[in-house]
C-alpha cells in the first residue's frame, strides 16, 4: 500500500517522460534563483533610503523603471514575435540585463558618508532600469517553452510547483539579507554581483531545456504603428462592448493613481517616521505576502460568485482603511518596535 506522501510523489513525477522530467528541474533551477533576487530585491527601495540616502523624487524613480516597462512591453511584443531564436535572444537578454549588477562591486564602502552621491545613485536607478527591461522578454518565452512541453493537464500543476518554490525562497531570503543588511550596510556590494552571475546561470538554464522542434510564433506581418493602432482600437471595441469590465477599468485607473502615489511615501513612513530596520520591514513585507497567498484560494471562490466590480469596491474600501490606520502606528501611546510592528501587521 502506498504511503500519502509516495503516491504524492506517483501522481506528480512518476508519470512524467524525461523531457518533461528534465524541463521541470530547469524551470524549478530557475524559480529558486529567481527567488533569491526577488527576496533580496524586495529592500530596494528601503537600502536606496537608508545607505544611499535618496531624496524621495529619487525613491518616485526607482518604483517607476519598474512600471514603465509595462506599456512599452506591448512594442516588445511585436518585436519578440518576429525573433525566430528565442534561446539566442535570451543569452544576449542575459547579458545585457544581469551582468550589469557585477558594477555594485565598484560602488564605494560607506555610501552614505561621502559627498557626490547623485553618480551612484544614478547608477543605481540604471542598473536597475536594465534589470526589469528583460521582464517582456523573458517571461513570454519561459511560457511559450513550457507551455510546449508540458502535455495537456498537467502544465498549471507543474508551472505551479514553480511558482510556489518562488515565493518560499523569496521569503526565506528576504528575512536573511534584511539581517545581513541590518549587521552590514554594505553587504548590497558583494550580494548584487553574486545575484548578477546567477541571474545570468538561470535565465541561461532555460535555454538548455530539450526543445524539439521550434516554438512556433504567428509571424506579425503589419508595422509598428499599425500594430499599435490595431490593439488601440481592439482595447476600445471591448470597452464599448463590456459595461462591466470599462466600470471595473474606471475603479482600476483610480485605485492606480492612489497606489502609484503611495508606493514612495509607505517607504518613507517606515524608514524614517518609524524608523524600522532593514529586517523588520522584511518581516512585514513576508507577513502581508503570505497572507495575500493564503487568501487566494478565498477570492478565486468569489471571483466565481461575486460581480468583479462588487469585489473591486471591496478592495479599494480597505485600502482606504489601510491608510487611515496605518498613522496609529506613528500616534500610539506606547512608542516600541513591537507596538509599532504589530500595528502594521493588523492594519495590512
Amino acid at each position: 500500500m502506498l504511503t500519502p506522501w509516495k503516491a504524492l510523489g506517483e501522481s506528480a513525477f512518476v508519470r512524467l517522460g524525461m523531457r518533461e522530467r528534465r524541463t521541470l528541474g530547469l524551470h524549478l533551477l530557475y524559480s529558486t534563483i529567481d527567488g533569491i533576487m526577488l527576496g533580496c530585491f524586495t529592500l530596494n527601495e528601503v537600502l536606496f533610503l537608508k545607505t544611499f540616502h535618496a531624496s524621495p523624487f529619487q525613491l518616485s524613480l526607482l518604483f517607476q523603471i519598474a512600471s514603465i516597462v509595462l506599456p512599452l512591453s506591448i512594442f516588445f511584443q511585436w518585436g519578440l514575435d518576429r525573433i525566430q531564436n528565442k534561446k539566442r535572444m535570451l543569452t544576449i537578454v542575459a547579458l545585457c540585463t544581469r551582468l550589469p549588477l557585477c558594477l555594485f562591486m565598484l560602488f564605494p564602502p560607506g555610501l552614505g558618508q561621502l559627498g557626490p552621491r547623485e553618480l551612484y545613485i544614478y547608477g543605481f536607478l540604471g542598473i536597475f532600469l536594465l534589470y526589469h527591461l528583460s521582464q517582456p522578454f523573458v517571461l513570454p518565452v519561459i511560457n511559450q517553452i513550457l507551455k510546449g512541453i508540458y502535455r495537456q493537464g498537467r502544465f498549471g500543476k507543474l508551472y505551479s510547483y514553480g511558482t510556489s518554490l518562488n515565493q518560499l525562497v523569496m521569503f526565506g531570503i528576504t528575512l536573511g539579507f534584511g539581517y545581513l543588511l541590518d549587521l552590514h550596510a554594505d553587504f548590497y556590494r558583494v550580494a548584487f554581483p553574486l545575484l548578477g552571475l546567477l541571474g545570468f546561470a538561470a535565465i541561461y538554464s532555460i535555454t538548455l531545456i530539450p526543445v524539439k522542434a521550434r516554438v512556433e510564433t504567428i509571424p506579425q506581418r503589419i508595422g509598428l504603428r499599425d500594430a499599435a493602432i490595431a490593439i488601440l482600437k481592439r482595447s476600445v471595441r471591448t470597452l464599448r462592448r463590456n459595461r462591466p469590465f470599462l466600470d471595473f477599468q474606471y475603479g482600476m485607473m483610480l485605485y492606480g493613481f492612489g497606489f502609484f502615489f503611495s508606493l514612495a511615501i509607505i517607504p518613507l513612513y517606515m524608514a524614517k517616521a518609524l524608523g524600522l530596520s532593514y529586517s523588520e520591514i522584511g518581516i512585514y513585507k513576508n507577513v502581508v505576502v503570505a497572507i495575500s497567498i493564503a487568501m487566494f484560494p478565498l477570492t478565486g471562490q468569489l471571483f466565481e460568485k461575486i460581480d468583479p466590480r462588487q469585489i473591486a469596491i471591496r478592495s479599494y474600501a480597505f485600502m482606504c482603511l489601510f491608510f487611515m490606520t496605518m498613522v496609529l502606528s506613528l500616534v500610539l501611546p506606547w512608542q516600541t518596535q513591537l507596538a509599532m510592528m504589530a500595528t502594521l501587521l493588523l492594519t495590512s
